[in-house]
């Protein structure tokens, strides 16, 4: 079964959890014994990580990629579907509260915020993904082969792992909340057009409240 579990710093990890019955000598069970491992995808998205680190292409506060890599991969999945027609969609997260967060906490308390946000957002995608920095307190998530239909879904599931975090700051623990944004590449889109409608559907998010995800048609 996966499942998350909360790290030490704050942001969730998947894990493959295995349940095994404990049985007495007439077969009877009595109980059970649990293991688990930290997911495979999780693994290769670390191994992924460290490859981008080395050539300089991540953010220094995050650990995600900077938004000039994030430009020029957004130009390059746009060429490949031009002439391959392989779907891929994005995703904008935004964190809520955060002008409120450093009010009441001190700006000091937004890289803590993001580093687990991102790593996060990070460990709850898949190895072909990719995860980057984009506006002040956003990051977008490029999901590869995502159909429009499915954006939604991977964006439900952004959601919650951010809202399952834990931010530790001066011995307080909280969580924060994030207004989700989902558009799907479509013929004749520029990076400027897919971000747009990301931007929409952000802005409509948080016109409800926030804390829940859009994909606007």
């Amino acid at each position: 079964m996966d499942v998350s579990i909360l790290h030490k710093d704050g942001y969730r990890v998947p894990i493959v959890l295995r349940t095994m019955p404990i049985r007495n000598s007439r077969g009877a069970v009595v109980g059970a014994a649990e293991s688990f491992e930290k997911n495979r995808s999780a693994s290769q998205g670390n191994r992924r990580r460290s490859a981008f680190a080395d050539s300089g292409c991540l953010d220094a506060v995050t650990g995600v990629a900077a938004k000039s890599f994030m430009e020029t991969q957004l130009r390059e999945h746009l060429i490949t579907f031009a002439e391959h027609h392989i779907p891929f969609g994005i995703l904008l997260i935004q964190i809520d509260h955060m002008n409120e967060y450093r009010a009441t906490r001190g700006p000091g308390v937004a890289p803590t915020i993001l580093r687990i946000v991102a790593q996060s957002v990070g460990n709850c995608v898949r190895p072909t993904d990719l995860v980057g920095c984009w506006g002040e307190n956003q990051f977008v998530a490029i999901l590869m082969e995502c159909k429009e239909s499915e954006v939604v879904l991977v964006g439900e599931r952004v959601r919650k792992m951010i809202g399952r975090s834990e931010i530790e700051w001066w011995g307080e623990k909280f969580s924060v909340t994030s207004p989700v944004g989902g558009a799907g590449c479509r013929p004749g889109d520029s990076v400027e057009l897919l971000i747009a409608r990301a931007e929409a559907s952000v802005k409509e998010s948080i016109g409800k409240g926030g804390n829940c995800v859009t994909v606007l048609s």
